[in-house]
């Protein structure tokens, strides 16, 4: 069997934002693709990325929540290049899978934007699941929820019991 290349498993559909997005751009964004990681591009050049972490960690709490304060909303407005990582670690689709996983683990990164080494283009984003689905392909194999749930039980997992109600005092 062949070695996996980067360029083998990576995501190629991506979503992307320029730098000047707002953060209420990028919440939108998040909201509807299943991606926690966004590229930021600029002139068709990878410039930054930002993670959902990222951008968890500049928002207030309370914006949404009747709690709000205008400055809460205010920080909604900031922009993507204030907070994505500039000049991330990038790999190319001709990596080997696992120079490319240990460079994610040693360097504590949870996903390596892929470029073309010519052009420098954005070209597709590679995660730690993508290796872990690529590792393990049987894991992932397509099942019913019923099946899903046959196989858990089978070895032994257990959902967790919903929490009791707190008992009224008399």
């Amino acid at each position: 069997m062949q070695a996996k290349t980067v360029g083998d498993i990576m995501v190629r559909r991506l979503a992307t934002v320029p730098p000047d997005a707002t953060l209420l751009q990028v919440r939108d964004i998040l909201a509807q693709v299943r991606f926690h990681h966004l590229p930021v591009v600029e002139d068709g050049r990878l410039v930054g990325i930002l993670s959902d972490r990222d951008m968890l960690r500049s928002i207030s709490p309370f914006f949404g929540t009747v709690n709000e304060q205008p400055r809460d909303a205010a920080l909604m407005g900031r922009k993507v290049h204030q907070l994505m990582t500039r000049q991330p670690i990038c790999a190319t689709p001709a990596i080997p899978l696992a120079d490319a996983a240990r460079t994610m683990y040693r360097r504590k990164i949870s996903a390596l934007p892929v470029v073309d080494p010519d052009t420098g283009a954005l070209r597709g984003l590679l995660t730690w699941k993508d290796i872990v689905r690529a590792s393990l392909p049987e894991a992932f194999a397509p099942a019913t929820a019923q099946e899903a749930d046959d196989h858990e039980s089978r070895r032994g997992y257990v959902r967790a019991a919903p929490a009791k109600a707190a008992e009224e005092a008399p």
